[in-house]
């Protein structure tokens, strides 16, 4: 009981990670991403419950750990381009141009 909770609250947490990277990558177009990811989950569910019947326990286990492992490095490393997409832009906004908007001083 304890071990499926763990489960749940890790996919739901990864799921949630996954959506905000693509709400900030795709930002101006989100809509589309966002069905697009839809898609490929509902596809590879789809596949999942098909191969479920012809497959024994042991391959379908390799199959969980072979992709459960890919999507986690293809995780991290999204996550770390987006992580360094979004600190340039944080510091793009932030430094305003290079003017520097209005000085205190009252040399004259």
């Amino acid at each position: 009981m304890f071990s499926s909770f763990l489960l749940g609250l890790g996919d739901s947490c990864f799921n949630t990670q996954l959506l905000s990277i693509i709400g900030f990558t795709f930002r101006d177009n989100s809509a589309p991403a966002f069905a697009v990811f839809k898609f490929i989950q509902s596809i590879m569910a789809a596949l999942a419950f098909f191969y479920s019947n012809y497959l024994l326990l042991h391959w379908q286990l390799l199959i969980l750990v072979l992709t459960g492992f890919m999507g986690s490095v293809t995780f991290f490393m999204a996550e770390w381009t987006a992580e360094s997409s979004r600190r340039e832009s944080d510091y793009d906004s932030i430094g305003g141009g290079g003017g520097g908007g209005g000085s205190l001083s009252t040399a004259g």
